[in-house]
């Protein structure tokens, strides 16, 4: 029965998110993902340096486009040697077990940003895959696509 509940909401859930959004409520989720965005930035204080910020938001932003985008598809190997640079990146010498939770912190927060970045993308899909369509062809910015 509990089954057949979840499925039930599953579907609703969907249909409601098929649903056309109006210019308002758009409005009002980007600002619910402006307050999403500063409070997962104040949980990188501190840990990151802004140059690891850096390094994880743009990380975050290109594996998001690739899964919005059409045409725009991630390169792996240079994927997996961004995130693993990320995590080599200390800035600072820790003691083992502190190294091992800025890592995890690390990977959450790479995680938060890649969700809050697929928020945006699917708010207007068009705007954020034509921004980053330029942003792929700009060659002074490192890139992580194909």
């Amino acid at each position: 029965m509990n089954l057949i509940f979840n499925g039930l909401k599953a579907i609703g859930f969907a249909a409601l998110i098929a649903l056309p959004m109006s210019a308002a409520s758009a409005r009002d989720l980007v600002g619910r993902l402006d307050e999403a965005w500063k409070d997962a930035i104040e949980d990188q204080e501190g840990v990151l340096t802004p140059k690891q910020t850096t390094m994880l938001h743009d990380t975050a932003y290109q594996a998001a486009v690739a899964r919005v985008c059409d045409g725009i598809n991630i390169d792996q190997a240079k994927y997996a040697k961004a995130v693993n640079d990320l995590l080599a990146d200390t800035g600072d010498k820790f003691e083992d077990e502190a190294e091992i939770m800025r890592s995890a912190h690390t990977l959450v927060m790479l995680g938060t940003s890649y969700g809050l970045f697929l928020a945006e993308g699917n708010i207007d899909r068009d705007k954020f895959c034509l921004a980053a369509t330029e942003t792929k062809a700009d060659m002074s910015m490192p890139n992580l696509w194909q």
